[in-house]
């Protein structure tokens, strides 16, 4: 998944770092922020949500525009974490747009895997231990929690410098991630 993932990122590296396609990438991310903010769980609404979503996406000029747009939509969805976590039967229409999609655009899914095991190690299922009593190698704090994605945020008390987020912001962030990963699956 890593592998696939980061091949369908670098077919848009050109996209995203040309100066020139930056009201494009707006216009592209602004209608796919929209698509995600308007899924419900009505059954209406994410049959429209599917077919609108999908428009979308083989409205892009090429393979690279529409890796893109995958790419947005799958961060979109991926991002409403807090909402999952808030309101656990949100995952499920999310889930729903994002699997029919995925059917016409296989793409769609592997970023959006990729970019869920980016978001935490639990998804491969993976664990990091802080010490390893058979052969007395340790971990110290910052590289466990680098390894099991916490995510580093700027110190409010040292600008310039990062600090992971809280073990509490960490757990809630995953249980969203995870209620989806678990809707998709």
């Amino acid at each position: 998944v890593a592998a696939r993932f980061k091949e369908l990122t670098d077919a848009t590296k050109h996209i995203t770092g040309d100066e020139a396609l930056k009201k494009a990438r707006r216009d592209v991310e602004k209608k796919m922020t929209v698509h995600v903010q308007q899924i419900s769980a009505t059954q209406d609404q994410v049959s429209r949500k599917c077919g609108d979503v999908f428009n979308q996406i083989a409205g892009q000029p090429d393979a690279a525009w529409r890796t893109y747009a995958c790419l947005m939509f799958a961060t979109k969805v991926v991002n409403q974490w807090e909402l999952i976590s808030l309101n656990n039967k949100a995952a499920f229409p999310l889930a729903t747009v994002l699997v029919k999609v995925s059917t016409r655009f296989p793409e769609l899914m592997d970023l959006a895997l990729g970019i869920l095991h980016a978001q935490t190690a639990l998804t491969v299922p993976r664990a990091a231990v802080t010490k390893d009593e058979p052969t007395g190698a340790t971990l110290t704090l910052a590289q466990h929690h680098a390894l099991m994605g916490y995510a580093e945020n700027d110190d409010p008390n040292k600008p310039g410098q990062k600090v992971f987020e809280s073990e509490d912001d960490y757990l809630k962030r995953v249980e969203g991630v995870m209620l989806l990963y678990g809707a998709i699956v």
